[in-house]
C-alpha cells in the first residue's frame, strides 16, 4: 500500500514522495547487493492471488468474492482505523473477523479512535486481538466478545518451523545472535567484552536496508528467512528490539535479552504477562548487564506456549 498510495497524493507532499521513493529503491539496491528472497519466500509457503491491490478504492472496484476474510496479525496500529484492515470490501454475507489483530506499542483509548473501533468491528463475526491492552482497549470500546489470543507464530510447535531448513548442523563456533529492526544501536561494550570473554562470535542481521547500527567486529548477516530461524536456533543467546524475534527466541528455547523502546510497550508486555520475562528486558543499552542476570525459565515457558497454543 505505502509508496503506492504516497505517489497518488503527491500534491499533499511532494517531499515526501521523494523521501519514500529514494526508500523503495534503497531498499532495491540493498535486495539485489544481499538478496534474502523474500517473495520467493512467500510465493512457497504463502497461497497469494496474482492480482495486487494499492489503494481502499481498487479492492471497492475489484467485487472480490469471498466466503470469509480475516484481518491481522499487526495491522490495527494506525492513528486512524484503516478501512482496509478492517474489511470494508467484499460481500456482504462474507463473515468477517480478526486473528490477533495489534495495537502495535501502544493501545489508543481517546473518545474517537474507541467510537470508530467499535464502528467498525460491527460487521465482524468474531474480534481477537494480541495484547492484553489491546483486549483493554476493545472492552473500553464496548467490544465486549472481543477475545485475547497468541500470535501466530506460537500457533506451531519449535519442530514446525525447524521443517523449514531442516536439521541443525553442528557449529563450529559458538555465537551471540543480534537482530536490530529499529533505529536504536544495540552494541555497547559490556556486550563487546562478555561475548570476547565467552568466546562468542556476534552475528549482526539488520532489518533490510537499516544500516546504520553495525556492531565492531560483528559478523554481518543477511540470511534468508529459513536462515533466519535457523540462526535464533542455533544461538548461545539472542539480542533483539523485534517482538517476532523474541517470540521464535522463546520457541527455540534460545535465551533472549531485549531492548524494548520504552517501559509501556504493549508488545513486550504482553510477553512478560505470558512468560515472566520482563527481567530480560533493557531499555537503555548501559542496562544489558543488569538484563543478563535474568534466568529464563524454560520448562515454564513451554508449558505456557503450549497452554496458549
Amino acid at each position: 500500500f505505502s509508496f503506492n498510495n504516497i505517489l497518488r497524493k503527491w500534491y499533499k507532499s511532494p517531499l515526501r514522495v521523494i523521501k519514500a521513493w529514494k526508500k523503495l529503491k534503497d531498499e532495491q539496491k540493498q535486495e539485489k547487493l544481499h538478496p534474502r528472497r523474500f517473495a520467493e519466500f512467500a510465493s512457497t509457503y504463502i497461497n497469494l492471488s496474482q492480482d495486487e491491490y494499492h489503494s481502499h478504492k481498487e479492492l471497492l472496484k475489484a467485487g472480490l468474492q469471498a466466503d470469509a476474510l480475516v484481518t491481522g496479525s499487526d495491522q490495527w496500529s494506525s492513528k486512524v482505523p484503516f478501512p482496509p484492515y478492517f474489511l470494508e470490501f467484499g460481500p456482504e454475507s462474507a463473515r468477517r473477523f480478526s486473528y490477533a489483530a495489534s495495537t502495535g506499542s501502544r493501545a489508543r483509548f481517546d473518545a474517537a479512535y474507541l467510537s470508530a473501533l467499535k464502528e467498525k468491528t460491527g460487521r465482524f463475526y468474531a474480534v481477537s486481538v494480541r495484547e492484553h491492552e489491546a483486549l483493554e482497549q476493545c472492552r473500553k470500546a464496548g467490544i465486549d466478545s472481543a477475545e485475547l489470543v497468541p500470535d501466530p507464530v506460537m500457533l506451531f510447535p519449535a519442530d514446525h518451523w525447524r521443517n523449514l531448513y531442516g536439521p541443525k548442523s553442528e557449529k563450529l563456533k559458538r555465537y551471540c545472535f543480534v537482530y536490530a529492526v529499529g533505529r536504536k544501536t544495540l552494541d555497547n561494550d559490556f556486550l563487546l567484552q562478555y561475548c570476547s570473554r565467552n568466546d562468542l562470535e556476534i552475528i549482526f542481521v539488520p532489518s533490510q536496508n537499516n544500516m546504520k547500527n553495525k556492531i565492531p567486529g560483528a559478523k554481518l548477516c543477511y540470511p534468508t528467512i529459513p536462515e533466519f530461524l535457523k540462526l535464533i536456533d542455533g544461538a548461545d543467546m539472542m539480542i533483539t528490539d523485534s517482538f517476532h524475534g523474541t517470540s521464535f527466541a522463546l520457541l527455540f528455547n534460545t535465551p533472549v535479552f531485549v531492548a524494548a523502546a520504552h517501559r509501556n510497550d504493549a508488545r513486550f508486555m504482553t510477553l512478560d504477562r505470558y512468560f515472566g520475562i520482563g527481567k530480560c528486558y533493557f531499555y537503555d543499552p548501559d542496562k544489558l548487564k543488569e538484563a543478563f542476570q535474568f534466568c529464563h525459565d524454560w520448562t515454564g515457558i513451554n508449558l505456557k506456549m503450549d497452554g496458549l497454543r
